[in-house]
């Protein structure tokens, strides 16, 4: 749980612009590497352990369904996550799985309404407490002011509301 770190080998090629890794449990991690971005895309790698990151094994990706430049990414458990994308866009753009990476679909949320002065909408990583899920969601306006608003979840990340704040 992160008092103490040993190197581990995943995979030989290392040039990738960011990672995100979290631990559901002291054994059960996810791992998600993005290669190089390239005109507004990038390609992502996930890995799950099961031994508290001794070994990882390659899941899958995303890459199909969008290859976007990563923001945010999180597990419920072995089987949900999500990857949070930019779109520079008032449209969220959040993939998600829940049979542990073999298939990946958009998640179908929205801005809420009273936010319609910003033009930028970007997910952050979602954080989860067991079942519990808060999932940020960072607005941009023409003036380049920022705002974060929250989605909830409690079923695990399958569905989310709006939390208004």
């Amino acid at each position: 749980m992160g008092k103490t770190w040993t190197k581990s080998e995943i995979i030989s090629y290392n040039e990738f612009s960011q990672a995100y890794i979290g631990f559901i449990t002291k054994n059960n991690g996810w791992l998600v590497l993005c290669g190089m971005p390239a005109m507004g895309s990038e390609c992502n790698y996930i890995y799950l352990t099961n031994d508290g990151g001794k070994t990882w094994t390659q899941i899958g990706n995303s890459n199909a369904s969008d290859a976007r430049v990563l923001t945010g990414a999180g597990f419920s458990d072995n089987k949900t996550g999500l990857l949070c994308f930019r779109f520079e866009t008032s449209q969220l753009n959040i993939c998600s799985t829940q049979d542990g990476g073999k298939t990946w679909a958009k998640l179908d949320i929205s801005v809420p309404k009273g936010f319609e002065e910003y033009y930028s909408a970007t997910p952050l990583s979602p954080v989860f407490n067991g079942s519990k899920g808060e999932l940020p969601i960072q607005l941009k306006n023409k003036n380049d002011q920022t705002k974060t608003i929250y989605f909830s979840s409690d079923d695990g990340g399958r569905s989310w509301t709006y939390a208004q704040n």
